[in-house]
């Protein structure tokens, strides 16, 4: 199993190589399912931010990469969907974190302020 390492240094080329090759069971998951019926489990997240770290370092460009990993032009667009459909999908799920920490802080000021 590839471990993600959620640092942000950007990956080798082999090491580029071997997080594009670990997308094929979500690749497949994609094509079979498409993207917007996909439910992403915790696994499929760690290799989804894999791939990002790909993207982030423009390495999806480079054939060699690609042919590589057994990976196409057109699987990059697949999983480039899918990563921007979990981006806008988790905006209000960030969104409403935010917030309910928020308020707990000004709760937690206010229960401070009423006891002196």
């Amino acid at each position: 199993m590839l471990s993600y390492n959620p640092s942000f240094v950007p990956p080798t080329r082999v090491e580029a190589i071997d997080l594009l090759q670990a997308c094929w069971p979500l690749l497949e998951r994609i094509l079979n399912l498409g993207a917007e019926k996909l439910e992403l489990s915790d696994n499929d997240l760690l290799l989804l931010m894999g791939f990002q770290k790909v993207v982030l370092a423009e390495l999806t460009s480079d054939q060699e990469i690609l042919n590589n990993s057994g990976i196409t032009s057109s699987d990059i667009v697949e999983l480039d969907h899918l990563l921007a459909c979990y981006r806008y999908d988790s905006i209000p799920i960030l969104d409403r974190i935010e917030k309910n920490s928020q308020l707990a802080q000004t709760k937690g000021k206010s229960r401070i302020k009423s006891k002196r």
